[in-house]
């Protein structure tokens, strides 16, 4: 960064910032001492100082200076910057005058007044201030767009489903991978037929939890194929209740715990 001076009418004092090789998109300030009448340049438009006015607000005095754009000697714009102070505490504010050029903006803020009747005038020029809105709406865009899908929302983790013909080994992989204690079962179309969960598993061989000796009297059909079973098919339990994303959770858990006596509910 260096400092370059720039000439103006009168006693005055000016500082501006700018790159080493100056740029057109660049963002510069201007600190300038003003009298009534004199002109000086920023961001390619010419600002007049027309003078100083007194002026009274409900709490407050002030003084007011009016300046005129002009950009190649045409008027464009004219402005108000004031000195403000609240009777009340004492507290002195400035207001700076604000004008907006396209997607630019250029302030104007009064200082000190000087000895000689001048005043300190500090500019801004803030080329293409205005994108950083754009920035914001594309961003929240971005945030909507996220929030359509729910694959791509942040903290929304995918749900883990198995085929009813899937092996029990698999299930049991998916399920230790993943660490959960039960996985939906789902048909060709996606809908819900079922849930395998680790109570569904206690009795098989493949998880060390090998049933008792069963004596021939007491071989039950349904129980011998839960246990010896290949597949998710013969041992998942078949009468689900499925909660939609948008269930009460109070309504949930009654239904999963009083109810019913589930310990998971497919979604």
């Amino acid at each position: 960064m260096v400092d370059e001076p720039l000439s103006a009418p009168g006693r005055s004092f000016e500082k501006h910032w700018q790159l080493t090789r100056p740029c057109a998109l660049e963002q510069r300030e201007y600190v300038i001492e003003m009298k009534p009448g004199e002109v000086t340049e920023a961001g390619g438009y010419s600002l007049h100082f027309d003078g100083m006015q007194p002026g009274t607000g409900p709490n407050y005095t002030e003084e007011r200076g009016h300046f005129t754009i002009l950009r190649a000697g045409v008027v464009v714009a004219d402005t108000w910057s004031a000195k403000r102070l609240y009777t009340a505490r004492q507290m002195p504010t400035t207001e700076a005058g604000i004008l907006t050029f396209g997607l630019s903006q250029l302030y104007v803020s009064l200082g000190d007044a000087t000895k000689d009747g001048g005043i300190v005038v500090r500019i801004w020029w803030k080329p293409f201030i205005l994108c950083i809105w754009g920035g914001a709406v594309f961003m929240a865009f971005g945030g909507l767009v996220s929030l359509s899908d729910r694959r791509l929302r942040v903290g929304a983790p995918r749900r883990k489903a198995i085929g009813p013909a899937v092996g029990i080994r698999h299930a049991v992989a998916v399920m230790m991978q993943n660490k959960v204690s039960g996985l939906p079962v789902v048909d060709d179309g996606g809908r819900v037929c079922g849930m395998i969960t680790e109570g569904d598993l206690l009795m098989r061989k493949e998880i060390r939890f090998p049933s008792r000796s069963i004596r021939a009297s007491e071989i039950d059909l349904e129980r011998y194929i839960s246990s010896n079973g290949w597949c998710v098919a013969d041992v998942m339990s078949q009468d689900v209740v499925v909660a939609r994303p948008d269930s009460e959770v109070s309504d949930t858990v009654w239904c999963s715990n009083d109810y019913l006596g589930m310990g998971s509910i497919p979604r």
